[in-house]
């Protein structure tokens, strides 16, 4: 979704991946195969909780920490696994045709920019 300080090779390997996605997508949109990325931001994993511990203030509660980490996140909660694989899921049917060489973000509007 953007940059980040203090993780550059992180967030290199994400620009990457979508630098990746649109150059697949123009070698091989000729033969009918699309390539997609999905994106996930604020997704609660086992990385969002070692993030979270590492955030972790003297007396904060885990479940204070995640509020704290959802600032930035306009739908105001943290997303799951089965949004990602919805979105996934979703890219990879019929439904989704014509979409060819997308970055999609699930990230409950984070990439609004607000």
């Amino acid at each position: 979704l953007g940059a980040t300080g203090d993780m550059s090779a992180y967030t290199a390997t994400k620009f990457a991946v979508i630098g990746l996605t649109k150059a697949l997508t123009c070698e091989f949109a000729g033969r009918n195969i699309r390539i997609n990325a999905v994106c996930p931001g604020a997704i609660w994993t086992q990385m969002g909780a070692m993030e979270a511990e590492h955030l972790r203030q003297d007396g904060e509660t885990l479940d204070e920490v995640k509020a704290r980490m959802l600032v930035d996140v306009p739908q105001g909660r943290w997303g799951t696994g089965d949004d990602v694989a919805d979105a996934v899921i979703y890219l990879a049917s019929d439904l989704a045709g014509y979409i060819n060489g997308v970055a999609l973000p699930v990230a409950g509007g984070m990439a609004a920019g607000l």
